[in-house]
């Protein structure tokens, strides 16, 4: 069974917080406070070469330069599918994180059927963050989360409820976290697979390939996550 990660938060500008998941000494808040939320991933990789921005990140890069600049306010969490709990009474909700570039994250929070999964909003500014009352609000609400710095395996995110028990995410074609129904616990719940892989893999590289890498990064999460997840489904019915 997998460690779950460890909840937090972190000062980003004033007094203001933003919600952060360590792993292992990780923090979600790190890459915030980095040059407009790019991953570190994008820029250098391990002391290997730099990774050229494509055309999609360079035009993401503008975007969110121009939203700093005019100090806009935007919908902290991106809305994508909900499924409703066996008893009736909750909605398990998928959100994207609205704010990240280059690393997606990807929130599963835990809220009541009168509540329109829909239309929450969250709001965030680039100067401010935001404030900590939500911030503590989706930490009450959050059964599941985890995020990509390399950007990899992020088609298709989905929530589904296996057995009426086994509340799983899955994203890129493999399960990426359970939170067992039964005992109310995030049983396999890592904040930052990518930076796990790299952290336990010794995976490097003289010139970054990214093939090489979603290959071998892909291996690891079907050994570590997608299958241990399969298991604990079929011996936990």
């Amino acid at each position: 069974m997998l460690a779950a990660p460890n909840k937090g938060f972190a000062k980003l500008a004033g007094n203001h917080l933003q919600p952060v998941i360590l792993h292992k000494g990780l923090s979600r808040a790190a890459n915030f406070a980095k040059p407009w939320g790019v991953s570190s991933h994008f820029r250098k990789t391990r002391g290997q070469q730099n990774m050229p921005l494509n055309r999609t990140i360079k035009l993401s890069l503008t975007l969110f330069l121009t939203t700093s600049i005019l100090g806009c306010n935007t919908n902290y969490l991106d809305y994508s599918q909900h499924v409703k709990s066996p008893d009736g009474n909750f909605n398990y909700c998928l959100y994207f994180d609205n704010v990240g570039i280059g690393d997606p994250g990807y929130y599963v929070l835990k809220l009541d059927k009168k509540v329109d999964p829909e239309k929450l909003y969250i709001n965030w500014n680039f100067n401010k963050g935001t404030k900590a009352e939500d911030t503590e609000w989706i930490r009450s609400k959050e059964v599941l989360f985890n995020y990509d710095e390399a950007g990899l395996f992020t088609s298709n995110p989905k929530l589904e409820i296996i057995n009426n028990r086994h509340l799983v995410f899955s994203r890129g074609g493999y399960y990426f976290g359970l939170y067992d129904l039964k005992i109310s616990k995030d049983t396999f719940n890592i904040g930052s697979p990518w930076n796990e892989w790299l952290d336990k893999s010794g995976y490097k590289n003289e010139k970054y390939d990214r093939d090489k890498e979603e290959k071998a990064y892909g291996q690891w999460i079907k050994q570590n996550l997608d299958t241990k997840i399969r298991n604990y489904i079929e011996t936990n019915r």
